[in-house]
This record gives structure tokens, C-alpha cells and sequence, in this order.
């Protein structure tokens, strides 16, 4: 797994911008042309294996950083898992975050060791 800066984006965008789709349409908040902004503004963070993608963002809170993994995208999972598990906890680290967590459905629990299901979002549409 590795992360792509800003500077890179274009030259892997087409391979990833499918997989990051699929994450998109479960939601309604952003869309891939959003996203992409947010990557080159360096306000969120492109990684990717050889068949997967990942954007993460770092938020401010007044008492603590937390590192989210906001959008994945790809196949294989058993293959990354662990891999992401440990490069997002050091890019956590790095960022003098205190947690990672991940923005996502009720499935990453059996996809995501040591994360723990801690907040339910309820919405609806007004």
C-alpha cells in the first residue's frame, strides 16, 4: 500500500476513480469530482495497493485529531486488511491523531480487527 500525493493523482485516477465509485454510491454527501478536489487541496489523503483505494483525512476536534479512513474501495480485502490496518495506525501516529476510525456501513466490523463499533449515525432525508 502506498500514498499517493497530490502530484501523483492524475497519473492513477482512472484505475482508482471506479473503486472509489462504488464507496460514493452508498452515500449522498460527496460525489467523485468532490472527492478529487479534496485530494488535490491536500485536505484528503489517496493511497492505494494494486487493487484497491483508500482516502483518508485528518479532523481537528478541540480535544483530539482523529484519523479517518473515509472512503475504500476495491477487491480483495483478506489480501489488505491487516496491511491497512498497520500503515493507517503509523500514518495515525504520525499525525499526532489519538484514534483511527472508519466512516463506513455496519460490514467493516468483520472486515476491520480491533475496531469497535462505537457511534450508530441515524438520518434521514428532509
Amino acid at each position: 500500500m502506498k500514498f499517493v500525493p497530490f502530484w501523483d493523482v492524475a497519473a492513477c485516477w482512472d484505475e482508482v476513480s471506479p473503486w472509489l465509485q462504488k464507496a460514493l454510491d452508498k452515500q449522498t454527501a460527496y460525489d467523485l469530482p468532490s472527492v478529487l478536489v479534496e485530494i488535490m487541496a491536500a485536505r484528503m489523503h489517496l493511497w492505494k495497493t494494486d487493487n484497491a483505494a483508500f482516502v483518508t483525512q485528518i479532523q481537528n476536534f478541540p480535544r483530539e485529531r482523529i484519523a479517518v479512513i473515509f472512503l475504500c474501495g476495491g477487491e480483495g480485502l483478506d489480501g489488505w486488511a491487516n496491511e491497512a490496518n498497520a500503515v493507517f495506525g503509523n500514518y495515525a501516529k504520525a499525525h499526532g491523531c489519538s484514534a483511527l476510525c472508519i466512516v463506513g456501513r455496519h460490514g467493516w466490523t468483520k472486515a476491520a480487527p480491533g475496531f469497535v463499533d462505537t457511534d450508530t449515525v441515524f438520518r434521514r432525508k428532509i
